[in-house]
């Protein structure tokens, strides 16, 4: 099947402009890559987790279930990209 690059670029302005309500967004790393950098209180584990699934609710709002969203929470980007890419392995729900 041949990418559709149009129709995924359109999808990925929606994304950005759904994590951009988030405060403290830290940019877009690739097409399929965002980060947010978080408040001190926003740090502790419950607040980062409650954080990731309002963020993913409010994707699913935006895209439906088509789009899934792994979200990481980590001390710096590397961390929080492992993290994300484990979270996939372990989930099958988005």
């Amino acid at each position: 099947m041949a990418p559709r690059r149009p129709a995924y670029g359109e999808h990925q302005h929606g994304v950005i402009a759904v994590v951009e309500r988030v405060p403290h967004g830290d940019g877009v790393r690739s097409i399929d890559d965002l980060a947010i950098r978080l408040d001190p209180s926003e740090r502790e584990p419950e607040a980062a987790r409650a954080l990731g699934m309002q963020i993913k609710a409010a994707l699913r709002e935006h895209a439906g279930v088509a789009l899934t969203a792994s979200i990481g929470i980590a001390s710096n980007e590397f961390l929080a990209k492992i993290a994300a890419d484990r979270s996939e392995e372990h989930t099958s729900a988005p």
